[in-house]
């Protein structure tokens, strides 16, 4: 499922912030309709965040080659402008596709990207059958490997 948006303005938040609580929408949305809480997937998130940088830097809206598709489905949506996640969310709950992928009871953990820059936002959703058997938030890896899993990590452990 693609989706295009169109150039809003409002406010900048960073892209962690912005993931944060595009997380949150999410499942504030699941919990509406009686559905599981969707965990946070470290491992989705990887994939997910190169994603929507590759996707910002091509300036292309594509899916992931099948096979980096895991079991629970994949959203993007992008386009010129900043886009807050209220934007994104609605824009996802708006398309039957994408409403169905990520509001499906299937769905154990989830976990989200934005990626902004001069050429606009892009955003990747991916879902995950398989249950996670760690916090709801991102945890530490074994060795910080890079300044935006700091600030990645902070934001989510606090």
């Amino acid at each position: 499922m693609v989706l295009v948006l169109r150039q809003t303005g409002g406010i900048r938040i960073s892209e962690v912030g912005k993931t944060s609580e595009l997380h949150k929408l999410l499942n504030r949305e699941r919990t509406k309709r009686a559905l599981t809480y969707a965990r946070w997937n470290q491992n989705l998130w990887h994939g997910c965040k190169s994603h929507s940088n590759y996707m910002l830097r091509t300036r292309r809206l594509v899916h992931a080659p099948v096979g980096n598709i895991p079991s629970g489905g994949e959203c993007i949506c992008g386009g010129k402008g900043s886009h807050s996640p209220k934007v994104i969310v609605k824009s996802w709950m708006g398309s039957p596709g994408h409403k169905s992928l990520i509001l499906s009871p299937n769905i154990r953990s989830h976990a989200v990207a934005i990626s902004e820059g001069k050429y606009g936002t892009y955003a990747t959703w991916r879902g995950s059958y398989q249950t996670v058997h760690t916090s709801s938030k991102p945890t530490k890896p074994p060795k910080l490997r890079n300044r935006l899993w700091t600030v990645i990590s902070r934001f989510f452990i606090g």
